[in-house]
Protein backbone atom coordinates (compact mmCIF):
# COMPACT_ATOMS: atom_id res chain seq x y z
CA UNK A 1 0.00 0.00 0.00
CA UNK A 2 3.23 2.10 -0.72
CA UNK A 3 1.15 4.81 -3.33
CA UNK A 4 -1.88 5.59 -1.37
CA UNK A 5 -2.94 6.39 2.28
CA UNK A 6 -5.18 5.41 4.91
CA UNK A 7 -7.77 7.49 5.54
CA UNK A 8 -10.37 7.94 8.66
CA UNK A 9 -11.91 11.26 8.29
CA UNK A 10 -13.67 11.80 4.83
CA UNK A 11 -17.21 11.29 4.74
CA UNK A 12 -18.12 9.45 1.50
CA UNK A 13 -21.63 8.93 2.23
CA UNK A 14 -22.51 11.00 -0.31
CA UNK A 15 -19.83 10.22 -3.45
CA UNK A 16 -21.02 7.29 -5.97
CA UNK A 17 -20.02 4.10 -5.02
CA UNK A 18 -18.91 1.13 -7.63
CA UNK A 19 -17.01 -1.97 -7.70
CA UNK A 20 -13.71 -2.04 -9.32
CA UNK A 21 -11.20 -4.92 -9.50
CA UNK A 22 -13.37 -6.15 -6.82
CA UNK A 23 -13.08 -3.43 -4.24
CA UNK A 24 -15.73 -1.03 -3.31
CA UNK A 25 -14.97 2.58 -4.53
CA UNK A 26 -16.05 5.21 -3.86
CA UNK A 27 -15.45 8.11 -6.48
CA UNK A 28 -14.81 12.13 -5.58
CA UNK A 29 -17.42 14.27 -6.52
CA UNK A 30 -17.08 17.37 -8.85
CA UNK A 31 -16.34 20.37 -7.37
CA UNK A 32 -19.51 23.15 -7.01
CA UNK A 33 -19.45 25.92 -9.54
CA UNK A 34 -20.45 29.20 -7.67
CA UNK A 35 -22.43 31.31 -9.58
CA UNK A 36 -19.99 34.20 -9.64
CA UNK A 37 -20.62 37.55 -11.54
CA UNK A 38 -17.15 37.57 -12.73
CA UNK A 39 -15.03 40.38 -13.64
CA UNK A 40 -12.76 39.80 -16.99
CA UNK A 41 -8.89 41.39 -15.85
CA UNK A 42 -7.52 43.92 -18.35
CA UNK A 43 -5.48 41.93 -20.05
CA UNK A 44 -7.57 39.43 -21.96
CA UNK A 45 -6.71 36.85 -19.77
CA UNK A 46 -9.65 34.01 -20.20
CA UNK A 47 -9.05 34.29 -23.99
CA UNK A 48 -5.28 32.97 -23.15
CA UNK A 49 -6.66 30.19 -21.25
CA UNK A 50 -8.99 29.25 -23.33
CA UNK A 51 -6.90 29.41 -26.71
CA UNK A 52 -3.94 27.05 -24.53
CA UNK A 53 -6.72 24.26 -23.21
CA UNK A 54 -8.53 24.26 -26.81
CA UNK A 55 -7.74 21.47 -29.08
CA UNK A 56 -7.36 22.98 -32.10
CA UNK A 57 -6.47 20.91 -35.46
CA UNK A 58 -6.01 17.91 -33.20
CA UNK A 59 -3.57 19.52 -30.90
CA UNK A 60 -4.15 18.29 -27.38
CA UNK A 61 -4.70 21.14 -24.18
CA UNK A 62 -1.79 22.52 -23.09
CA UNK A 63 -1.07 22.28 -18.92
CA UNK A 64 -2.05 25.80 -17.70
CA UNK A 65 0.29 27.13 -14.88
CA UNK A 66 -1.47 30.76 -13.28
CA UNK A 67 1.32 31.96 -11.23
CA UNK A 68 0.92 35.45 -8.97
CA UNK A 69 0.62 36.32 -5.94
CA UNK A 70 -1.92 35.62 -3.14
CA UNK A 71 -5.65 36.62 -3.62
CA UNK A 72 -5.44 38.11 -7.42
CA UNK A 73 -8.06 35.78 -8.30
CA UNK A 74 -6.44 32.88 -10.13
CA UNK A 75 -8.58 29.90 -8.31
CA UNK A 76 -11.65 31.71 -9.72
CA UNK A 77 -10.33 32.19 -13.14
CA UNK A 78 -10.54 28.00 -13.58
CA UNK A 79 -14.24 28.43 -11.78
CA UNK A 80 -14.99 30.75 -14.67
CA UNK A 81 -13.39 29.03 -17.17
CA UNK A 82 -15.27 25.84 -16.62
CA UNK A 83 -18.52 27.61 -16.52
CA UNK A 84 -17.71 28.99 -20.05
CA UNK A 85 -16.48 25.16 -21.32
CA UNK A 86 -19.51 23.74 -19.65
CA UNK A 87 -17.64 20.86 -18.15
CA UNK A 88 -17.08 19.37 -14.83
CA UNK A 89 -14.31 20.99 -12.68
CA UNK A 90 -12.21 18.51 -9.83
CA UNK A 91 -10.09 20.52 -7.59
CA UNK A 92 -7.06 19.84 -5.14
CA UNK A 93 -5.92 22.26 -2.45
CA UNK A 94 -2.38 21.82 -2.18
CA UNK A 95 -0.42 22.36 1.31
CA UNK A 96 2.40 20.78 2.69
CA UNK A 97 0.73 18.20 4.00
CA UNK A 98 -0.54 16.91 0.59
CA UNK A 99 0.80 13.59 -0.30
CA UNK A 100 0.75 10.95 -3.26
CA UNK A 101 -2.35 9.63 -1.90
CA UNK A 102 -4.16 12.65 -2.85
CA UNK A 103 -3.47 12.46 -6.56
CA UNK A 104 -3.70 8.71 -6.44
CA UNK A 105 -6.38 7.90 -3.66
CA UNK A 106 -6.69 6.55 -0.68
CA UNK A 107 -7.57 3.61 1.11
CA UNK A 108 -10.53 4.04 3.53
CA UNK A 109 -11.63 1.37 6.49
CA UNK A 110 -14.96 0.39 6.50
CA UNK A 111 -17.91 -0.28 9.60
CA UNK A 112 -17.61 -3.89 8.74
CA UNK A 113 -13.52 -4.05 9.35
CA UNK A 114 -13.14 -4.48 5.18
CA UNK A 115 -11.55 -1.57 3.19
CA UNK A 116 -12.38 0.16 0.02
CA UNK A 117 -10.77 2.74 -2.19
CA UNK A 118 -11.31 6.04 -2.55
CA UNK A 119 -10.88 7.71 -6.14
CA UNK A 120 -8.60 11.38 -6.15
CA UNK A 121 -10.01 14.20 -7.87
CA UNK A 122 -7.28 14.24 -10.23
CA UNK A 123 -8.27 10.39 -11.39
CA UNK A 124 -11.80 11.44 -11.73
CA UNK A 125 -11.16 14.16 -13.97
CA UNK A 126 -8.91 12.10 -16.25
CA UNK A 127 -11.48 9.10 -16.50
CA UNK A 128 -14.21 11.59 -17.18
CA UNK A 129 -12.73 14.27 -19.38
CA UNK A 130 -12.86 17.58 -17.29
CA UNK A 131 -10.92 20.42 -15.92
CA UNK A 132 -8.84 19.43 -12.77
CA UNK A 133 -7.27 22.31 -11.07
CA UNK A 134 -4.52 21.65 -8.57
CA UNK A 135 -4.51 24.98 -6.37
CA UNK A 136 -1.33 26.24 -4.76
CA UNK A 137 0.68 23.64 -6.15
CA UNK A 138 4.35 25.38 -5.03
CA UNK A 139 3.21 24.25 -1.43
CA UNK A 140 3.35 20.53 -2.54
CA UNK A 141 6.51 18.39 -1.20
CA UNK A 142 8.52 17.53 -4.71
CA UNK A 143 8.30 13.92 -3.75
CA UNK A 144 4.43 13.98 -3.73
CA UNK A 145 4.51 15.54 -7.27
CA UNK A 146 6.16 12.16 -8.96
CA UNK A 147 2.98 10.93 -9.74
CA UNK A 148 2.33 13.82 -12.30
CA UNK A 149 5.10 13.23 -14.12
CA UNK A 150 3.05 10.17 -16.20
CA UNK A 151 0.09 12.30 -16.30
CA UNK A 152 1.73 15.81 -17.93
CA UNK A 153 3.49 13.76 -20.71
CA UNK A 154 1.56 13.68 -23.63
CA UNK A 155 0.34 9.62 -22.72
CA UNK A 156 -1.69 10.99 -20.16
CA UNK A 157 -1.27 7.77 -17.16
CA UNK A 158 -1.63 7.94 -13.74
CA UNK A 159 0.24 4.86 -12.54
CA UNK A 160 -1.29 3.24 -9.60
CA UNK A 161 -1.76 0.02 -8.11
CA UNK A 162 -5.12 0.23 -7.10
CA UNK A 163 -6.71 1.42 -10.81
CA UNK A 164 -4.40 0.53 -12.60
CA UNK A 165 -2.76 2.87 -15.24
CA UNK A 166 -5.40 4.80 -16.91
CA UNK A 167 -4.91 6.84 -19.63
CA UNK A 168 -6.68 10.40 -19.68
CA UNK A 169 -10.00 10.55 -21.53
CA UNK A 170 -9.02 13.21 -24.64
CA UNK A 171 -10.79 16.21 -23.03
CA UNK A 172 -9.22 15.46 -19.61
CA UNK A 173 -7.77 19.03 -18.88
CA UNK A 174 -4.92 20.02 -16.13
CA UNK A 175 -4.61 22.96 -14.98
CA UNK A 176 -2.41 24.60 -11.75
CA UNK A 177 -2.07 27.65 -9.94
CA UNK A 178 0.81 28.86 -7.59
CA UNK A 179 2.44 31.92 -5.74
CA UNK A 180 5.76 31.27 -6.62
CA UNK A 181 8.31 29.27 -8.56
CA UNK A 182 7.24 25.37 -8.59
CA UNK A 183 10.39 23.98 -7.14
CA UNK A 184 10.52 20.57 -8.97
CA UNK A 185 12.39 20.86 -12.03
CA UNK A 186 10.64 17.89 -13.96
CA UNK A 187 7.24 19.41 -13.06
CA UNK A 188 8.11 23.13 -13.83
CA UNK A 189 9.22 22.11 -17.69
CA UNK A 190 5.60 19.83 -18.18
CA UNK A 191 3.59 22.99 -17.16
CA UNK A 192 3.13 25.89 -20.24
CA UNK A 193 2.38 28.09 -20.79
CA UNK A 194 2.85 30.05 -17.73
CA UNK A 195 0.39 33.04 -17.50
CA UNK A 196 1.24 35.30 -15.19
CA UNK A 197 -1.77 36.66 -12.64
CA UNK A 198 -1.30 40.09 -11.51
CA UNK A 199 -3.69 42.49 -9.24
CA UNK A 200 -6.39 43.81 -11.25
CA UNK A 201 -6.47 47.57 -12.02
CA UNK A 202 -8.64 49.80 -9.45
CA UNK A 203 -11.15 50.18 -11.71
CA UNK A 204 -11.64 46.12 -12.27
CA UNK A 205 -11.23 45.82 -8.51
CA UNK A 206 -14.29 48.65 -8.19
CA UNK A 207 -16.48 46.50 -10.17
CA UNK A 208 -15.48 43.54 -8.50
CA UNK A 209 -17.03 45.09 -5.25
CA UNK A 210 -19.90 46.31 -6.68
CA UNK A 211 -21.08 43.00 -8.11
CA UNK A 212 -20.65 41.86 -3.88
CA UNK A 213 -22.29 44.72 -2.70
CA UNK A 214 -25.00 44.97 -4.14
CA UNK A 215 -27.03 47.02 -1.83
CA UNK A 216 -24.22 49.41 -0.72
CA UNK A 217 -24.77 53.09 -1.89
CA UNK A 218 -22.10 54.66 -4.31
CA UNK A 219 -20.33 56.46 -0.91
CA UNK A 220 -19.05 52.82 -0.33
CA UNK A 221 -17.52 52.63 -3.46
CA UNK A 222 -16.21 56.35 -3.33
CA UNK A 223 -15.20 56.33 -0.03
CA UNK A 224 -13.21 53.05 -0.31
CA UNK A 225 -11.59 53.60 -3.72
CA UNK A 226 -10.30 57.14 -2.29
CA UNK A 227 -8.77 55.40 1.28
CA UNK A 228 -7.13 52.57 -0.45
CA UNK A 229 -5.71 55.38 -3.76
CA UNK A 230 -2.17 54.52 -2.15
CA UNK A 231 -2.25 50.78 -1.43
CA UNK A 232 -2.24 47.67 -3.53
CA UNK A 233 -5.19 46.04 -3.67
CA UNK A 234 -6.12 42.14 -4.32
CA UNK A 235 -9.54 41.35 -4.59
CA UNK A 236 -9.45 39.05 -2.15
CA UNK A 237 -8.48 41.37 0.47
CA UNK A 238 -10.56 44.27 -0.89
CA UNK A 239 -13.39 42.36 -0.56
CA UNK A 240 -13.14 41.01 2.69
CA UNK A 241 -12.43 44.26 4.18
CA UNK A 242 -15.04 46.56 2.34
CA UNK A 243 -17.74 43.39 3.50
CA UNK A 244 -16.87 44.04 6.62
CA UNK A 245 -16.71 47.35 7.06
CA UNK A 246 -20.59 47.39 5.40
CA UNK A 247 -21.44 44.22 7.82
CA UNK A 248 -20.19 46.43 11.14
CA UNK A 249 -21.33 50.02 9.81
CA UNK A 250 -25.00 48.18 9.47
CA UNK A 251 -25.92 46.38 12.27
CA UNK A 252 -24.50 49.75 14.30
CA UNK A 253 -26.82 51.91 11.79
CA UNK A 254 -29.87 49.46 12.78
CA UNK A 255 -28.94 49.99 16.89
CA UNK A 256 -28.75 54.27 16.31
CA UNK A 257 -25.74 53.79 16.75
CA UNK A 258 -24.03 55.25 13.33
CA UNK A 259 -25.43 57.27 10.47
CA UNK A 260 -25.34 56.79 6.83
CA UNK A 261 -22.80 59.38 6.52
CA UNK A 262 -19.54 59.48 4.28
CA UNK A 263 -17.95 60.71 7.90
CA UNK A 264 -19.09 57.31 9.73
CA UNK A 265 -18.90 55.14 6.77
CA UNK A 266 -15.33 55.94 6.38
CA UNK A 267 -14.94 55.57 9.87
CA UNK A 268 -16.34 51.77 9.62
CA UNK A 269 -13.74 51.23 6.51
CA UNK A 270 -10.54 52.22 8.44
CA UNK A 271 -11.36 50.14 11.31
CA UNK A 272 -11.82 47.28 8.39
CA UNK A 273 -8.46 48.21 7.43
CA UNK A 274 -6.49 48.47 10.64
CA UNK A 275 -6.06 52.48 10.06
CA UNK A 276 -8.06 53.49 13.64
CA UNK A 277 -5.87 52.33 15.95
CA UNK A 278 -8.52 53.23 19.26
CA UNK A 279 -11.68 51.66 17.15
CA UNK A 280 -10.31 48.66 16.67
CA UNK A 281 -8.93 47.60 19.78
CA UNK A 282 -12.70 48.53 21.24
CA UNK A 283 -14.07 46.60 18.15
CA UNK A 284 -11.59 43.71 19.22
CA UNK A 285 -12.98 43.99 22.61
CA UNK A 286 -16.65 43.80 21.75
CA UNK A 287 -15.82 40.75 19.03
CA UNK A 288 -14.05 38.50 22.03
CA UNK A 289 -16.56 39.49 24.64
CA UNK A 290 -19.33 38.13 21.92
CA UNK A 291 -17.37 35.43 21.10
CA UNK A 292 -16.03 34.09 24.58
CA UNK A 293 -12.26 34.36 23.14
CA UNK A 294 -13.29 32.20 20.01
CA UNK A 295 -12.06 33.80 16.27
CA UNK A 296 -14.76 35.21 14.96
CA UNK A 297 -15.11 34.65 10.84
CA UNK A 298 -16.75 35.94 8.44
CA UNK A 299 -19.01 34.38 5.71
CA UNK A 300 -16.01 34.22 3.72
CA UNK A 301 -14.36 32.30 6.21
CA UNK A 302 -11.52 35.39 6.89
CA UNK A 303 -10.52 35.42 10.59
CA UNK A 304 -11.22 38.91 11.64
CA UNK A 305 -9.12 39.02 14.20
CA UNK A 306 -6.37 38.42 11.69
CA UNK A 307 -7.87 40.73 9.46
CA UNK A 308 -7.24 43.34 12.09
CA UNK A 309 -4.15 43.03 14.04
CA UNK A 310 -2.28 42.17 10.79
CA UNK A 311 -2.92 45.22 8.82
CA UNK A 312 -2.20 46.96 11.96
CA UNK A 313 1.40 45.27 12.69
CA UNK A 314 2.45 45.75 8.52
CA UNK A 315 1.54 50.00 9.71
CA UNK A 316 3.96 49.49 12.86
CA UNK A 317 6.60 48.39 10.83
CA UNK A 318 6.64 51.89 8.71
Amino acid sequence: MSEATITHSTDYASWKVSIRNGLKTFHHPPEHIPDLNYQEPDDGLTEKILSALSRVDGLPPHNVLLKGPRGSGKTIVWYRTAQILGVPLYYLGGSYGTSRGDLLGEVCPQQDGSFGFATSALFEAMENGALFVFDDMDKIPESSLTPLLSVLNENRVLHSSYVGSPCANENFMFCATANREISNAEIRDRLSPVINVSYPSKATTEKILRSRLTKADEKWFKLFMHECKSDKLSPRYAIQVLTFAYKMHTIAYQKGTAKNTESDILKYIRIAKGSDKKDQEEQNSTIQKKTYGKTTKDTDGLEIFSLLSGQEQDKSKH
